[in-house]
């Protein structure tokens, strides 16, 4: 593969809506806010009763938006 049509396959890559890659992971802050919980705390109360699912990342947690979606369906 030529190193033109390598650029190119990076650009095609490159070319992903951000605006959907960020808006699918929600940080604790955001989720709370998200949930309408009265602080972050709550929602670690709810991760810490396995009622929420998380992806930890380090110390940090991210939230998807669809399993919170799921959480209010189901609430």
């Amino acid at each position: 593969m030529s190193a033109a049509a390598r650029i190119g396959v990076a650009n095609e890559a490159a070319q992903v809506p951000v605006s959907r890659v960020m808006t699918e992971w929600l940080t604790a802050a955001e989720a709370a806010q998200y949930l309408r919980l009265p602080s972050t705390n709550a929602l670690y109360q709810r991760v810490a009763r396995g009622q929420m699912k998380t992806l930890r990342l380090g110390r940090q947690m991210r939230f998807r938006r669809r399993d919170l979606d799921a959480l209010m369906r189901t609430a």
